[in-house]
């Protein structure tokens, strides 16, 4: 598909046509490609059901995941070699790390920025995570990913980085340790503190600071709550995060909008990265509906009818996804199984009619109960 230049929503429906026929490991995503082939590190597969909260079915979940410290250094190793740089010359090393849920699956990987001591950059991307999921949670997370996660990250942000040249063999080699096991101080250098940055969506920045679903009465960076929001308060400290979250878990309600204790406390409130994306997304809806409050009320005059018309476009809208999930529904009942099965064998056209029927009926129950509340709801507004 990448050949072929077919991305977006093409790519989408061609990969569910393609999955449908051929099975769901035919069309692997460009992620697991990579986490498959991008460094030769371990990697590690594993599968749980698992049960969502509110729902009673499990659902099968998979993932595919490398230690973040070990790829990170494999592949600083290889990038050093291949553009000849010695380690010597290399001053500082910085990681930012985060995961971000896409289409069908939650990814996570990390982005690393080296400064040489004359004066240019370096930077490199690792694939790190691929969680098959329809969305992701914090028990999810917590279920599947994050033991493997912390650790990694626990030794990339506290652990010393050491990268060596050997003469014999000619090649560079890192490690995240506390003492080094490769000796020749004139051809090696010693990183002390690699700074460790985490990002993501808000959603997963929310659940990486024991937050998940916060309410936005409280701020996620300091102390204060919304009617503070203009004054200036002490941000947050992991510490503070910490015992919050021992204390929510304790009495069971959350405190401050912290419901359980960070995932990675060994990494600084500081250095937690707001997704300004993310955040600017809701300022642009927000600037989009005053303009078109400014148009409506000041430029152009509509009448009553152009008025209810717009106002009942989301009801429409939800008459719409709801009726495409009782189909949905319905569809992946015995009933709807009977039908397909009797559509493609041409069998028993009379029970195919009984079925077809009962189908057309639930779908007429779903549109008759909205356009009543549709219509109770222009009522009110008229």
């Amino acid at each position: 598909m990448k050949a072929a230049k077919i991305t977006g929503v093409g790519e989408r429906e061609v990969r569910k046509y393609l999955t449908a026929e051929l099975g769901p490991s035919f069309c692997p995503s460009q992620r697991r490609v990579d986490i498959l082939s991008d460094g030769h590190v371990e990697v590690k597969y594993d599968s749980i059901n698992f049960t969502f909260e509110g729902k009673k079915e499990e659902e099968f979940i998979e993932w595919t995941e490398k230690d973040i410290a070990d790829a990170i250094a494999w592949t600083l190793s290889h990038q050093l070699q291949s553009k000849n740089i010695h380690p010597s010359t290399v001053q500082c090393v910085g990681v930012v790390a985060g995961g971000d849920h896409g289409d069908v699956a939650f990814q996570f990987g990390a982005a690393v920025l080296l400064e040489i001591s004359d004066g240019r950059t370096m930077d490199f991307e690792v694939s790190l995570v691929e969680l098959i999921c329809r969305k992701d949670t914090a028990k999810l997370i917590e279920a599947t990913i994050l033991p493997g996660l912390t650790s990694g990250l626990k030794k990339v942000a506290t652990l010393p980085l050491h990268i060596h040249y050997d003469d014999h063999d000619c090649k560079i080699a890192c490690q995240f340790s506390e003492t080094s096991t490769i000796h020749s101080p004139p051809h090696s250098t010693t990183i002390e503190t690699v700074d460790c940055y985490i990002t993501g969506d808000l959603a997963f920045q929310a659940m990486s600071m024991g937050r998940e679903s916060m309410s936005g009465y409280w701020c996620l960076l300091c102390c204060a709550n919304r009617p503070q929001f203009q004054g200036d308060y002490p941000p947050w400290l992991m510490e503070d995060l910490c015992r919050l979250g021992d204390e929510a878990a304790q009495d069971g309600k959350p405190k401050l909008g912290v419901k359980q204790r960070p995932w990675f406390p060994f990494i600084p409130v500081a250095h937690h990265m707001v997704p300004l994306l993310h955040c600017m997304i809701g300022v642009g809806s927000d600037l989009l509906k005053m303009l078109c409050y400014i148009v409506n009320e000041f430029i152009e005059n509509m009448t009553l009818t152009e008025v209810t018309i717009r106002l009942s476009i989301p009801a429409l809208r939800n008459i719409i996804a709801e009726t495409a999930t009782k189909r949905d529904e319905w569809d992946a009942s015995p009933e709807g199984k009977t039908r397909i099965t009797l559509k493609r064998t041409n069998a028993d056209e009379e029970q195919l009619k009984t079925l077809e029927n009962y189908r057309k009926k639930t779908f007429v129950d779903v549109l008759t109960k909205t356009h009543k509340k549709v219509t109770e709801q222009l009522d009110k507004l008229k």
